[in-house]
């Protein structure tokens, strides 16, 4: 559902204070919010700047405004509604307020708040789970700033034996190390000799079954191996990375986090449905109904678009041979989809060249298809890049004629592009708005337009030059895989404590009721947790606390617990 699609229902509280539901959920206490407020407020630790995540009608700010004067405020509301009543409201003073419902410069502020207070920042939610509301990424990339960035995770990354999500894998890589982590990278690149090696040995498919399956099988087998002997925190695979069911069951057994950055169509690849709920996290480049779906049946989802990697994806000053070999007016670097095929033919008349495979079978199109239309590596792709003037970025499609009208997500392309400040036309896309604005890329919606824009462009050289610096600016300012690695540590471990971190008395859920099987209502009562991964006594016992509702026999016992287990810690005991 999209913000401007949620139900706000306010009504007053049992003491008459105004409270309110946002989608049926409860946001201030019903019996008095001013209260709950101010125990919410004192727990608060001292600190130069706060960040609070979803601060609904306010109570709780104000009561911290009142107890940590000095203190900067940073609310990031995902309740578009409420943004404009908390501006007015905190006009004055040390309270900056954002609305996670629109596109804000998450970059900006972030490097502002660690750069004002160091590490002197506190992160906590205004109201429960106001966190899975936020679009922007800025709450997760917060959470590494606070909590990893002094001390980064291990990193297993899982690549795919081959394919478009295979460099990424590499990307991620760079990237994770950059950020200051310890990263091991499984390349499964290894093992495409042997998996064309099938394809030659044998053309019977159920040989051809038995000999992938047993590849597959030993692929899974060198990831427990290697993560036994790595002992990462996490585990991040790419799309179609050869991990089985089994393999992601172990980790987790196991204590390790484990991520899958599905970086394809769901439309075109429906294996999403098994990997989603096997992995404690599920990335995706497209957002929809069907990551709601996921999300009832119990994965976790969160949007990460795909993104450059500034030490391979840059412009290169090339030599004249280059120039001769790679350059042209107008170019394309990709697979001969259907759609493709006919919507290039309207640029025959063009200085037009198409790099890539693929395309056996276009016969009108075979003289602008290059080097007979093999693989173009990485490295080749970006000196295209910048030896054309313009570059087509048309998002491929099995079943439209040209242009995809309902297109959503945003291919890596477009990134890649943007960072070597190479100038394209591609065509709309419904999540690009919230990426690029149309001052850095200006997307067309019919094969008429990409002809007429192409045309533009090569008249006036300012036009090209203009959107390819802003698109090549927005790029290193918000589209990096470091942003985007940073994003994803931020995810994981906001709720999941890496394992060389993790304190003594911290269980997974799944302990918790393993151990409390033999007492049902105690078994039944910690189910209300399964959003979370992992959680402690102190975790139930806020929760407790925050309800202000009369206590079950249950709650008490678990209170007393936590008091017990406090005081134990407090004398050094435990």
């Amino acid at each position: 559902m999209r913000p401007d699609q949620w139900t706000i229902e306010r009504f007053p509280a049992s003491d008459g204070t105004p409270t309110v539901r946002v989608n049926g959920k409860l946001l201030h206490s019903k019996f008095n919010p001013l209260r709950e407020a101010e125990r919410w407020a004192a727990n608060v630790p001292d600190c130069k700047t706060i960040v609070v995540i979803g601060a609904g009608l306010g109570y709780g700010v104000a009561t911290l405004r009142e107890k940590q004067p000095n203190a900067t405020i940073v609310v990031l509301e995902p309740v578009d509604k409420f943004v404009t009543e908390l501006q007015q409201r905190f006009s004055a003073g040390n309270i900056r307020v954002f609305s996670l419902a629109r596109r804000i410069d998450a970059t900006k502020i972030t490097d502002d708040i660690f750069a004002a207070s160091g590490n002197d920042v506190t992160i906590i939610e205004g109201y429960p789970e106001a966190s899975k509301w936020d679009n922007s990424g800025i709450v997760a990339r917060l959470q590494f700033r606070k909590t990893l960035r002094q001390q980064p995770p291990r990193v297993l990354v899982i690549s795919p034996i081959y394919g478009g999500s295979y460099p990424m894998a590499l990307y991620c890589t760079n990237a994770l190390r950059e950020l200051g982590c310890t990263v091991e990278l499984l390349d499964n690149a290894l093992l495409d000799p042997i998996r064309k090696e099938i394809d030659a040995i044998t053309q019977r498919a159920e040989h051809q079954q038995q000999l992938t399956a047993l590849l597959v099988q030993f692929a899974a087998e060198r990831i427990t191996a290697l993560a036994a002997e790595f002992r990462p925190d996490l585990v991040l695979a790419l799309a179609q990375a050869p991990v089985s069911g089994s393999v992601w069951q172990e980790l987790r057994a196991s204590g390790i986090a484990t991520a899958f950055w599905f970086v394809e169509d769901y439309r075109l690849f429906p294996y999403f449905k098994a990997v989603a709920p096997a992995v404690d996290y599920f990335f995706t480049i497209q957002r929809g109904e069907w990551c709601h779906e996921l999300t009832k049946a119990g994965a976790y989802v969160h949007y990460l678009p795909a993104a450059a990697d500034p030490s391979i994806h840059h412009r290169q000053e090339l030599s004249a041979p280059e120039i001769e070999q790679y350059g042209s007016e107008v170019s394309f670097v990709g697979a001969g989809y259907y759609n493709r095929r006919n919507a290039f033919l309207s640029l025959l008349d063009l200085d037009f060249k198409i790099w890539g495979d693929g395309w056996k079978g276009a016969d009108s199109l075979q003289h602008a298809v290059q080097e007979s239309g093999r693989r173009i590596a990485t490295d080749e792709a970006v000196k295209i890049f910048s030896a054309t003037k313009v570059n087509i970025n048309l998002h491929s499609s099995t079943y439209h004629e040209t242009i995809n009208p309902d297109g959503d997500f945003v291919n890596p392309r477009t990134f890649e592009l943007a960072a070597c400040g190479a100038y394209q036309v591609l065509d709309r896309r419904s999540l690009l708005p919230e990426l690029f604005t149309g001052g850095e890329i200006d997307p067309v919606t019919t094969i008429e337009q990409f002809r007429q824009r192409i045309s533009d462009v090569l008249i006036d050289d300012t036009i090209r030059t203009r959107e390819a610096d802003l698109a090549l600016k927005r790029v290193m300012h918000d589209h990096c895989y470091t942003h985007r690695m940073e994003e994803l540590l931020g995810v994981v471990f906001a709720q999941k404590t890496p394992v060389s971190h993790r304190e003594p008395g911290q269980l997974y859920l799944k302990q918790w009721l393993e151990q409390s099987k033999d007492d049902p209502e105690l078994n039944q009562y910690l189910k209300r947790f399964q959003a979370r991964k992992q959680i402690t006594i102190a975790d139930i016992a806020d929760e407790i606390e925050h309800r202000h509702e009369e206590l079950s026999s249950t709650e008490a016992v678990l209170m007393l617990i936590h008091e017990f287990y406090r005081w134990g810690k407090e004398r050094g005991v435990i």
